[in-house]
């Protein structure tokens, strides 16, 4: 059991690694915020929000408390920060999906739990969106 886990997170490293890696010199460069939000600026219109407010959602995937903190960085008006913090807790972050990965193992487990939990994800993107 100790081993299997050992190995599970062994092949998770490289690639985390690299993203990781990749991040930073995008960051380091400037490119990434600037043309993120560029990019998002006319999706996040038909929201409500300005385009760099898309990047506390995305880090809502990973941490809400950091994507709620980052919210206070927001340039734009102060109801734009209040729209992105009330949007943050529908993403669902890692500390859920331990949650929901044993929750779906174990009431769905006839059908495909991966396909549960995906579609918990998509509909968390969906709520963002519609709400």
């Amino acid at each position: 059991m100790l081993l299997e886990s050992a190995l599970a997170i062994s092949q998770l490293l490289p690639p985390l690694f690299f993203i990781f890696i990749l991040l930073a010199v995008l960051e380091e460069s400037g490119y990434l915020l600037t043309r993120f939000a560029i990019v998002a600026d006319r999706i996040m219109r038909f929201v409500g929000l300005d385009g760099r407010a898309l990047l506390p959602l995305v880090l809502g995937f990973g941490c809400n408390l950091l994507a709620i903190s980052t919210t206070k960085a927001l340039q734009d008006s102060r109801s734009s920060c209040t729209i992105c913090g009330y949007l943050i807790p529908f993403t669902l972050c890692n500390a859920r999906l331990a949650v929901f990965v044993v929750s779906s193992q174990m009431h769905f487990f006839q059908v495909v739990p991966g396909l549960v939990v995906f579609l918990l994800y998509i509909t968390s993107i969906l709520l963002v969106i519609l709400y």
